[in-house]
């Protein structure tokens, strides 16, 4: 703990020159109405939902990313399984500590890929990067409004510490050619947080970004049309992400959009 509190002590004097967006009480949270059409129909009938994407970026020494966070829970509260959100922790407010840290190397890359600037920010389905939070929610209604033609069909399984996954994609109308991206995420790690000036050390974070099955950018894929397409993808899982509470996250996307979203839990 000498280590960590030593560390933190640097931090603090580092914080003097680096701030986070403020943004008042009032503009925490804004409600929106759920988007009444929830995706696409195909020319078979078969209903395709439409998730949208939310990538935040934050980090632990950021005296305004719980706020973030809030901002996250009122979109997970308002739109359920339709938004699949991702906290990617960069930047010189992150902390890669071991024992106590959640920044990657992974989440720097993407920080430097977006320009990130504030923290916290963040983009939804690949559009804008939004360092106003009241922003997000309007965005994630946005993009749940327009429809999709992929579908994203997931399983995975830990086993002799790996975690296996298998994808099923199609394309309800016409072929498509993407990106396909495959992150393994995970809830419920307690470690530290800054809020505000007060530094909480059982902090609850969630939708933690730990690592990518399919490398930063993931793999380019052609889905037929109206066929499904199996892809096999396993990574070794660390030893420090608890097994209970891991995620995958997959989208399949091109530069400037997500096409279909989509989560499940990794079962034991």
């Amino acid at each position: 703990m000498n280590k960590f509190f030593n560390i933190l002590s640097l931090a603090i004097i580092a914080l003097v020159a680096i701030a986070c967006d403020p943004v008042s009480e009032d503009e925490r949270y804004i409600k929106t109405d759920t988007p009444s059409g929830g995706g696409g129909v195909s020319p078979d009938d078969t209903e395709v939902a439409r998730k949208a994407l939310v990538q935040e970026f934050t980090g632990q020494f950021c005296p305004n990313c719980p706020l973030g966070h809030e901002a996250l829970d009122n979109i997970a509260t308002q739109y359920g399984e339709s938004a699949v959100i991702v906290s990617i922790h960069a930047g010189d407010m992150a902390f890669d500590d071991p024992d106590f840290g959640l920044k990657t190397a992974d989440g720097d890359a993407y920080a430097k890929e977006w320009g990130i600037q504030q923290y916290p920010s963040a983009i939804v389905n690949r559009k804008n990067v939004m360092p106003d939070r009241s922003q997000w929610q309007g965005a994630v209604f946005t993009a749940l409004s327009s429809s999709t033609e992929v579908k994203i069909e997931l399983e995975a399984q830990q086993q002799d510490g790996k975690i296996n996954i298998t994808s099923n994609l199609s394309a309800t109308k016409s072929a498509v050619s993407a990106k396909y991206q495959l992150w393994i995420v995970e809830d419920g790690i307690q470690t530290l947080q800054q809020d505000g000036e007060e530094y909480i050390m059982d902090y609850t974070h969630n939708h933690v970004y730990r690592a990518s099955a399919n490398g930063i950018g993931g793999e380019t894929v052609n889905i037929p049309a109206k066929e499904t397409m199996a892809l096999q993808h396993t990574i070794n899982k660390d030893s420090r992400w608890n097994a209970d509470n891991l995620k995958v996250v997959a989208f399949v996307y091109t530069t400037n959009d997500v096409l279909q979203a989509e989560e499940i839990k990794i079962s034991k």
